[in-house]
């Protein structure tokens, strides 16, 4: 494994695929960073910080397809299992290199973002137990994206296949991301208030809404939503507090099914 993983850290260097992505993170936290100063929205450090989890799966995809891709249609893979390695450390490698190049790129943006932000002086809202938990959703989010795709990338070996695969896969789940947070920030009344000159709000009128769903399917929506990495995304960005400790849990989960189940098709996979 150590071998494996020197050896493809080495190859990294060459790939410009590599070198892309930690150039589009870059990009990323300049463009979040000038949105931030050309708008007349309410910024806030930790929202511009948890910003890059939106875009990072993107890269993420491309990044492993290339990547995966390539050792197939070099033969690298053919040839390590031929001098002796096993396909779960090949399978397993793979994983974490993604994982490490795509923390690697989330760090980037936010050296970039808290360096500049501190700079400019861009306040922060959330408690440091708020943030931790942030942090450490957005690395198993980031895991857990490169679990599906290492896992699609290394079962399909055609590059353009797994490529396409892996886009589809962030269009769906854009989609239904969309779909889920129209059920679950739908209200379920709607209210009037007034705010006195002191800031304090009180409601005045409460009068229920015709179109919501009800309590059971907003609490499905809720849940579907931390099982899917862009809707994690989302949860991150908005802070909500309740749904960071699912998606800490059910990330975890699905990251050990999909690569056990990785694991064991690669090992019944044959190769060409």
């Amino acid at each position: 494994m150590i071998k494996l993983l020197r050896a493809g850290f080495f190859r990294l260097r060459k790939e410009i695929i590599f070198w892309l992505f930690i150039i589009s993170s870059v990009v990323v936290a300049i463009f979040s960073l000038n949105h931030w100063q050309s708008s007349n929205e309410t910024y806030v450090l930790d929202k511009i910080i948890n910003n890059f989890t939106l875009y990072i799966g993107f890269f993420i995809a491309l990044f492993v397809s290339i990547y995966v891709g390539k050792e197939y249609s070099e033969g690298i893979i053919r040839n390590k299992i031929i001098v002796g390695h096993s396909r779960a450390s090949i399978y397993i490698s793979k994983l974490i290199i993604s994982i490490v190049v795509s923390l690697l790129c989330e760090l980037i943006y936010v050296i970039i973002v808290l360096i500049v932000g501190k700079i400019l002086d861009i306040k922060t809202h959330v408690t440091l137990q708020k943030m931790a938990m942030c942090i450490i959703d957005s690395i198993l989010m980031i895991a857990l994206y490169c679990s599906i795709f290492n896992f699609i990338s290394m079962i399909f070996s055609d590059i353009t296949l797994s490529t396409i695969i892996n886009v589809i896969i962030l269009v769906v789940s854009f989609i239904i991301t969309f779909y889920l947070f129209n059920i679950s920030n739908n209200p379920k009344y709607f209210e009037s208030t007034i705010t006195d000159a002191d800031g304090n709000t009180t409601v005045i009128s409460q009068n229920p809404n015709p179109f919501y769903p009800g309590d059971e399917k907003v609490g499905f929506a809720k849940t579907v939503e931390c099982l899917i990495p862009f809707s994690q995304a989302q949860i991150i960005i908005n802070v909500e507090e309740e749904s960071l400790y699912k998606i800490l849990i059910f990330s975890v989960i699905e990251i050990c099914i999909i690569n056990m189940g990785g694991i064991y098709i690669i090992s019944k996979k044959q190769l060409k």
